[in-house]
């Protein structure tokens, strides 16, 4: 039966059910709009009580970017599994957060998987001071030489980096020598704020690693 050969009284019923059905989907819509600028609003909060280093503890920052990456990415991945606080089998090397990039739906992470980094791992770096060129280094070399851990991590920092650091980043991603060249990504906390205002407008937080990306690319050292 079509629209049309429908009586009077039945087309009023149908036009009550479609207004119900449609508040429901604007009511889902809106509640979920509603919890993401909360939460957003208390990450950006949180991020600014961790201005002074000697109020906080470096567990607590690694837990507060736990949730932030979880809020931010939880959903460009089919399936956001992490795998946080985990020591390594040669007990040298301790990782603060694994991402496993094996269902990635936006198209930044896919990139990252069709490069073979199954895996994204995430340091955080609760210092008094900015990121130095040895940190990177020191990043480089307990995390990204192994293959299986893939070819791309992220330092995360309140403190900034220097340039001398940067020019590592650069450095190892265009590398002459394919088994070493990386992709290191250093976000401080005007990155995070950026990338946490774009998810709570409903956009991509990922512009801010693609812009990382670009910046490296065309800066070879």
């Amino acid at each position: 039966m079509k629209i049309k050969d429908l009586n009077s009284k039945g087309k009023e019923y149908l036009a009550a059910f479609f207004r119900e059905q449609l508040k429901t989907i604007n009511d889902d819509q809106s509640k979920k709009t509603i919890s993401k600028y909360h939460s957003g609003t208390n990450l950006l909060k949180q991020i600014k009580s961790f201005s002074d280093p000697k109020q906080k503890q470096w567990h607590d920052f690694e837990k507060l970017v736990e949730n932030i990456f979880e809020f931010l990415f939880k959903d460009s991945f089919n399936s956001y599994r992490t795998t946080s606080q985990r020591s390594e089998k040669d007990k040298t090397r301790r990782t603060d957060l694994i991402i496993a990039n094996n269902t990635p739906k936006h198209d930044f992470w896919k990139g990252r998987a069709q490069q073979g980094d199954s895996r994204i791992v995430v340091d955080s770096k609760y210092y008094k001071e900015s990121i130095s060129r040895d940190d990177v280094r020191d990043f480089w070399s307990k995390y990204l030489v192994d293959r299986n851990t893939g070819r791309f991590g992220i330092i995360v920092t309140l403190r900034g980096y220097d340039q001398a650091a940067q020019s590592e980043v650069i450095g190892k991603f265009h590398s002459n020598n394919i088994d070493s060249s990386t992709l290191i990504l250093i976000l401080d906390s005007f990155d995070l704020e950026k990338m946490i205002e774009l998810k709570m407008k409903g956009k991509s937080p990922e512009e801010i690693l693609e812009e990382k990306v670009t910046d490296i690319i065309l800066n070879p050292s």
